[in-house]
């Protein structure tokens, strides 16, 4: 019986990927449901393959995370620290507007 050898990509980091990994890698990025796989893989009582799998997903989709949370951080801080100093600018104007709506009879506070 003739098995086709499974063709292997090798990934940044060394580790090797069948081209069923990418297809449930494929699937996973399309949104698609990867359900029936699953049941299959436990059905079959060989999980592993699956599991391992997964967690090379898993491993991908955290180091892409990683890349767009360093690449964002710095616009992220300038923004958190514009709005801070915005909140405080308002708790300082707030008062002052009142006052002056006050002294000009706009408020009946």
């Amino acid at each position: 019986m003739d098995t086709k050898p499974r063709r292997r990509a090798v990934i940044e980091n060394g580790d090797t990927v069948t081209g069923e990994d990418l297809v449930l890698d494929t699937l996973i990025g399309n949104g698609d449901d990867v359900g029936p796989l699953v049941r299959h893989a436990f059905e079959m009582g060989r999980p592993e393959p699956l599991v391992h799998q997964l967690k090379h997903v898993v491993k991908k989709e955290e180091g892409e995370i990683e890349e767009l949370c360093k690449t964002h951080y710095e616009d992220f801080m300038m923004s958190f620290a514009t709005s801070w100093l915005m909140l405080k600018s308002s708790k300082v104007i707030l008062p002052v507007i009142i006052s002056d709506f006050k002294r000009l009879g706009v408020l009946s506070w």
